[in-house]
């Protein structure tokens, strides 16, 4: 069962900067550590990365594969989970960035995956994207005072 979510936030940060962070997945478990344990690098080059992450959902132990692509271009961002051990595998979240005036407009689109029972946990996912969403403004903001 695919199910469907979309969260708009804003940060002061530029649009470059904002990209930019998007492609340092290693910052996740700080910023979820509810969720995500450990995330490792598997392969990166410029424009894409694929790295393992090991977590918990619903008090499930998993361990997943994700691939992260940029489009320097379009400004986006997709990331799609290739491999899963625990469910969720063929999920894919979309970011697209859009240049404002006194920042950058972050917009995240996401078809995740929950099986049968998804409908069980769909609240508690979009709690957690939420907060997540939350944090790395929070990050981004912080680091464009710098």
């Amino acid at each position: 069962m695919t199910t469907n979510f979309e969260f708009t936030r804003q940060t002061k940060a530029n649009i470059a900067d904002t990209m930019d962070f998007y492609m340092h997945p290693e910052f996740i478990p700080q910023i979820s550590p509810d969720v995500f344990k450990q995330v490792t690098i598997k392969s990166k080059d410029e424009d894409t990365i694929t790295y393992e992450w090991q977590g918990e959902l619903m008090r499930r132990k998993v361990v997943g594969v994700n691939r992260v692509v940029l489009n320097k271009d379009a400004h986006t961002i997709a990331i799609e989970t290739i491999e899963m051990h625990g469910g969720n595998k063929g999920s894919k979240m979309n970011y697209s960035f859009k240049e404002l005036p006194n920042g950058t407009e972050i917009r995240c689109t996401q078809a995740m995956e929950m099986g049968a029972l998804g409908f069980l946990g769909k609240g508690w996912w979009k709690s957690i994207c939420d907060k997540e969403l939350d944090e790395q403004v929070k990050r981004l903001d912080a680091k464009s005072s710098q």
